[in-house]
Parts: structure tokens; sequence; C-alpha cells
């Protein structure tokens, strides 16, 4: 559901989630996708295929690692610029923690910045999702009832790709048997 101004307030509306590559314009201290939309829903078509990110990025985009966005600020008047005025570091790395709906954590990187720095600021950013996210990998959480249904199979003995089969109809049969597989061997190493 959407709301909206006019009546009536509440439509459906599908939201499909944004591509790889973004490109945004600041208007009024908003994000604004780059193209003209004539819907209001503008803040779906973010998504841009124009950009040039480069063949280091771009390897990275297409393997899932990252994502680029790209956004032009030519008022310099958002909280973004205002941001950047304040805590930007030209020799090292800037760590912001956004408490929104969620805390986000964001790192501003000075262009003096060395590679070795970026590196080292690993451990920081561990500690940071330690605290905030009250885990240390990225990515969602274990999915607890797949593990139980998985460690009900193993326990059971029998042919693993009859396993992997009846763990989940809707994924891969060859992803379930390495799940199922790699799960057996941390069994058996404990």
């Amino acid at each position: 559901m959407r709301i909206h101004k006019k009546s009536p307030h509440f439509r459906v509306a599908a939201i499909l989630p944004p591509g790889p590559t973004l490109h945004a314009v600041l208007v009024g201290g908003h994000i604004r996708p780059n193209h003209a939309v004539e819907d209001e829903d503008a803040e779906q078509f973010f998504e841009s295929e124009s950009i040039d990110t480069g063949p280091e990025l771009e390897s990275l985009i297409k393997s899932g690692i990252s994502k680029y966005f790209l956004i032009e600020d030519h008022d310099g008047r958002s909280a973004l610029n205002e941001i950047e005025a304040v805590g930007y570091y030209s020799d090292g790395v800037t760590v912001i923690v956004h408490q929104a709906e969620q805390p986000y954590i964001l790192c501003l990187i000075g262009e003096n910045a060395k590679t070795q720095d970026w590196r080292n600021m690993a451990r920081a950013v561990h500690a940071l999702q330690r605290t905030h996210y009250e885990r240390e990998k990225a990515g969602r959480p274990a999915d607890l009832r797949k593990l139980q249904v998985a460690l009900n199979q193993i326990r059971r003995g029998g042919f693993l790709k009859e396993k992997a089969f009846l763990l989940s109809k809707t994924s891969k049969l060859e992803s379930n048997q390495n799940y199922l597989s790699n799960l057996r061997r941390k069994i058996l190493l404990t």
C-alpha cells in the first residue's frame, strides 16, 4: 500500500527493489530520479543503466557485492551535503551511524585515505555491526525452520538427494544438497 495526497489515499502499488546502479538528483532536499517520471511514486525509478562505473566496480556490481548510487546535488543545501561538510576527513574514513527505523552504517572515504587504512576499518565496522545488528556477518540471519528440518533429515539417514528434495521444493536441488552436505560435515567436526 502507498499513501497518496489525493483520494483514494491508500492504493496498492507494486514496489520493485532498485537495481545495482542508481542515479538521483537532489531537489528541495529530497532525492528524485535523474530522468523525468510522471508517476507521483517516483521513488521507485532510480535505476539507471547508463552510468559508467569503471571495470573494477562493474565486476563487483555484477557479482552482487556492491551497488553504486550517483547523487547530483547542484544546490549544495541537502542534509547529505551538510554531513559531508561536518564529517568529511580527507586523509581517512569517517564512519556514520544513521539511527533511523533501523541503524545504518555508512562510510565516507576521503580522497587521501590509504587502502590499508580502509582495510583496517573492517574491525571497527564489525564491532558496529555487533553493536547495532547483534551479529557480525552481513546478510540475513539463518533460517531456523530450514535448519531444523535439515537436521531432522540428516538424523534420519538415507540418500542426500532425497533429503534435499524434501528440504524445500522451491529452491534448487543442488543448492539444498550442498547445504545438507556442509551441515552434515559441520556436525561431524563438532
